[in-house]
Protein backbone atom coordinates (compact mmCIF):
# COMPACT_ATOMS: atom_id res chain seq x y z
CA UNK A 1 0.00 0.00 0.00
CA UNK A 2 1.24 3.48 -0.77
CA UNK A 3 0.30 6.73 0.92
CA UNK A 4 0.61 10.19 -0.53
CA UNK A 5 3.33 12.66 0.44
CA UNK A 6 3.00 13.98 3.97
CA UNK A 7 4.37 16.78 6.06
CA UNK A 8 2.60 16.45 9.40
CA UNK A 9 4.42 16.23 12.70
CA UNK A 10 3.31 13.80 15.36
CA UNK A 11 3.53 14.25 19.10
CA UNK A 12 6.49 13.55 21.32
CA UNK A 13 5.21 10.02 21.89
CA UNK A 14 6.45 9.02 18.44
CA UNK A 15 9.26 11.55 18.52
CA UNK A 16 10.84 9.86 21.54
CA UNK A 17 10.91 6.46 19.90
CA UNK A 18 8.04 4.88 21.78
CA UNK A 19 5.84 2.36 20.01
CA UNK A 20 2.43 4.01 20.36
CA UNK A 21 2.19 7.10 18.13
CA UNK A 22 -0.10 9.92 19.12
CA UNK A 23 -1.27 12.83 17.02
CA UNK A 24 -0.45 16.23 18.47
CA UNK A 25 -3.37 17.86 20.26
CA UNK A 26 -2.67 21.39 19.00
CA UNK A 27 -3.41 20.52 15.35
CA UNK A 28 -6.69 21.68 13.79
CA UNK A 29 -8.29 19.33 11.26
CA UNK A 30 -11.09 20.25 8.87
CA UNK A 31 -12.86 18.15 6.26
CA UNK A 32 -13.12 19.65 2.78
CA UNK A 33 -14.55 18.53 -0.53
CA UNK A 34 -12.52 19.51 -3.59
CA UNK A 35 -13.61 18.39 -7.07
CA UNK A 36 -15.95 15.85 -5.51
CA UNK A 37 -13.22 14.23 -3.39
CA UNK A 38 -13.09 14.46 0.38
CA UNK A 39 -9.79 15.57 1.85
CA UNK A 40 -8.64 16.66 5.28
CA UNK A 41 -6.69 19.84 5.91
CA UNK A 42 -4.47 19.91 8.97
CA UNK A 43 -3.33 23.26 10.34
CA UNK A 44 -0.15 23.37 12.39
CA UNK A 45 -0.35 26.48 14.60
CA UNK A 46 3.36 26.26 15.47
CA UNK A 47 4.48 26.83 11.89
CA UNK A 48 1.20 28.35 10.61
CA UNK A 49 1.23 25.78 7.81
CA UNK A 50 -1.50 23.66 6.23
CA UNK A 51 -1.29 20.12 4.90
CA UNK A 52 -3.89 18.24 2.87
CA UNK A 53 -4.43 14.49 3.32
CA UNK A 54 -6.61 12.00 1.56
CA UNK A 55 -9.19 9.84 3.32
CA UNK A 56 -6.80 6.89 3.77
CA UNK A 57 -4.01 8.99 5.27
CA UNK A 58 -6.48 10.72 7.58
CA UNK A 59 -7.93 7.38 8.66
CA UNK A 60 -4.42 6.21 9.59
CA UNK A 61 -3.64 9.47 11.42
CA UNK A 62 -6.91 9.29 13.34
CA UNK A 63 -5.83 5.90 14.71
CA UNK A 64 -2.71 7.50 16.23
CA UNK A 65 -4.23 8.06 19.65
CA UNK A 66 -1.40 6.75 21.81
CA UNK A 67 -3.08 3.42 22.54
CA UNK A 68 -2.07 1.37 19.47
CA UNK A 69 1.22 0.11 18.07
CA UNK A 70 2.03 0.35 14.36
CA UNK A 71 1.02 -3.30 13.95
CA UNK A 72 -2.32 -2.68 15.67
CA UNK A 73 -2.95 0.36 13.47
CA UNK A 74 -2.24 -1.77 10.37
CA UNK A 75 -4.66 -4.42 11.64
CA UNK A 76 -7.45 -1.88 12.22
CA UNK A 77 -6.83 -0.35 8.78
CA UNK A 78 -7.11 -3.81 7.21
CA UNK A 79 -10.28 -4.59 9.16
CA UNK A 80 -11.89 -1.34 7.97
CA UNK A 81 -10.88 -1.89 4.34
CA UNK A 82 -9.47 -5.35 3.41
CA UNK A 83 -8.65 -4.10 -0.11
CA UNK A 84 -5.90 -1.85 1.32
CA UNK A 85 -3.76 -4.72 2.68
CA UNK A 86 -1.96 -2.35 5.03
CA UNK A 87 1.03 -3.91 6.81
CA UNK A 88 3.05 -2.75 9.80
CA UNK A 89 5.86 -1.86 7.37
CA UNK A 90 3.43 0.40 5.45
CA UNK A 91 2.46 2.22 8.64
CA UNK A 92 6.10 2.64 9.68
CA UNK A 93 6.96 3.89 6.18
CA UNK A 94 4.15 6.44 6.47
CA UNK A 95 5.56 7.62 9.83
CA UNK A 96 9.04 7.93 8.29
CA UNK A 97 7.64 10.40 5.76
CA UNK A 98 6.42 12.68 8.53
CA UNK A 99 9.05 15.41 8.93
CA UNK A 100 9.79 15.27 12.63
CA UNK A 101 13.55 15.18 12.92
CA UNK A 102 13.67 14.11 16.56
CA UNK A 103 11.95 10.74 16.23
CA UNK A 104 13.41 7.27 16.41
CA UNK A 105 11.66 3.94 16.07
CA UNK A 106 13.52 1.11 17.72
CA UNK A 107 12.84 -2.61 17.47
CA UNK A 108 14.37 -4.70 20.23
CA UNK A 109 14.64 -8.29 19.04
CA UNK A 110 13.35 -10.82 21.55
CA UNK A 111 11.86 -8.17 23.83
CA UNK A 112 8.84 -9.03 25.94
CA UNK A 113 5.79 -6.82 26.41
CA UNK A 114 7.26 -5.45 29.64
CA UNK A 115 10.74 -4.61 28.38
CA UNK A 116 11.76 -2.77 31.53
CA UNK A 117 11.62 -6.02 33.50
CA UNK A 118 12.67 -8.48 30.78
CA UNK A 119 16.02 -10.08 30.03
CA UNK A 120 16.52 -7.53 27.24
CA UNK A 121 16.16 -4.51 29.52
CA UNK A 122 19.82 -3.59 29.06
CA UNK A 123 19.15 -3.13 25.34
CA UNK A 124 16.28 -0.79 26.20
CA UNK A 125 18.40 1.27 28.60
CA UNK A 126 21.21 1.42 26.04
CA UNK A 127 18.84 2.76 23.36
CA UNK A 128 17.24 5.23 25.78
CA UNK A 129 20.60 6.52 26.95
CA UNK A 130 21.71 6.94 23.34
CA UNK A 131 18.60 8.97 22.55
CA UNK A 132 18.87 11.10 25.71
CA UNK A 133 22.52 11.96 25.05
CA UNK A 134 22.08 12.68 21.34
CA UNK A 135 23.13 16.20 20.30
CA UNK A 136 20.28 18.56 19.37
CA UNK A 137 18.85 18.06 15.90
CA UNK A 138 18.23 20.68 13.26
CA UNK A 139 14.73 21.34 14.58
CA UNK A 140 16.18 22.45 17.95
CA UNK A 141 18.84 24.77 16.51
CA UNK A 142 18.23 28.50 16.32
CA UNK A 143 19.31 30.26 13.18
Amino acid sequence: MRFGPTSLQVSSVLAKGLKRPKLRTDLRISEQTVAGEISYVVKNHETNSYNRYGATEYQLLSLCDGTRTAAEIAKVMYEKDPDLTTSEADVLDFFQKLPNQDRQFVVLAGAAHSVVFSNTRRQLWHVMQGWMTMPPGLSAQKV
